[in-house]
This record gives structure tokens, C-alpha cells and sequence, in this order.
């Protein structure tokens, strides 16, 4: 049986908001600390991996 592998590409996981956020209507995006701050969020991998080291980012 062959391997597998996921490769997950995470661009900026949704941390804040891009330095032009303003010019498109997106000042104070932050889509990581919204769903962490829901108490839902749960990546216990991404955690090992330094996920919650994230500047901002409380669990």
C-alpha cells in the first residue's frame, strides 16, 4: 500500500490584518483570534507545531 501525504498550506492562517487593510475595507481582521477567543478552536497538532505562539493569539 502506498504512503500518503497532506500537505496543508496555511498563507497566514488568519492572523491581523494586512498593512493595506484599510484600502479594502478589512481593518481589524484577525480570523485565527476569532475563532480562538469562541473557545471552540481546537488544533491540537497545529499547538505542536507553534501555532498558539502566535503574536496576540491567547487559548
Amino acid at each position: 500500500m502506498g504512503k500518503r501525504v497532506f500537505l496543508i498550506v496555511l498563507d497566514s492562517a488568519g492572523v491581523g490584518e494586512a498593512p493595506d487593510a484599510a484600502r479594502f475595507g478589512d481593518t481589524g481582521c484577525d480570523t485565527l483570534g476569532t475563532c480562538a477567543r469562541s473557545g471552540k478552536l481546537y488544533v491540537p497538532n497545529m499547538k505542536k507545531l507553534g501555532l498558539y505562539n502566535l503574536e496576540g493569539i491567547s487559548f
